[in-house]
């Protein structure tokens, strides 16, 4: 089975899209190094992601200077911000990331993207910020549960938050 290199696609002098898997022979040096001083990083069709994809990811940001927005982030993408302490930077800010959620009445399961700022503040010092993302079943109607561990999944909201403070 061949497989699909990753598509990197510039939009616009500002907007990047990503699509397919960040692996070892995915370079993001030379697209990194094209970046002004602010630029929207689109992860919404990433579809897997290994160590050596991150870690050529994480080289390629490490001297970055411009400010980053991480747009439409699966949860792949999410589970590296709280494995990889350097995947996110801190120039970086995520501006919108996929939630999983579970209905214990009917057992519907389903994700959204929930966006960070533009009205939706989430304050991670709040020990009930995960309030922040709720959401009803389409199917019943009953208030859904988050189906991750809040203070794992959403610890790399605290992360962005320590790290702009010390940046």
């Amino acid at each position: 089975m061949k497989r699909k290199p990753c598509t990197i696609t510039w939009h616009d002098a500002s907007h990047v899209s990503f699509e397919g898997v960040f692996d070892e022979y995915t370079s993001f040096v030379e697209v990194v190094a094209k970046f002004p001083d602010e630029v929207w990083l689109d992860f919404g069709k990433v579809t897997r992601v290994n160590s050596l994809g991150v870690k050529e990811w994480v080289k390629a940001i490490t001297a970055c200077k411009s400010r980053m927005h991480y747009v439409n982030c699966p949860a792949i993408i999410v589970d590296q911000f709280n494995m990889i302490t350097n995947f996110l930077s801190w120039n970086t800010t995520v501006d919108s990331f996929e939630v999983y959620f579970v209905c214990n009445n009917c057992d519907h399961e389903e994700s959204r993207f929930f966006e960070l700022g533009q009205g939706k503040e989430v304050d991670p010092e709040n020990p009930n910020f995960e309030s922040s993302f709720e959401c009803k079943c389409i199917r019943c109607g009953h208030e859904m549960e988050l189906d991750h561990d809040p203070d794992i999944y959403f610890s790399f909201i605290h992360e962005m938050s320590r790290k702009k403070s010390v940046g």
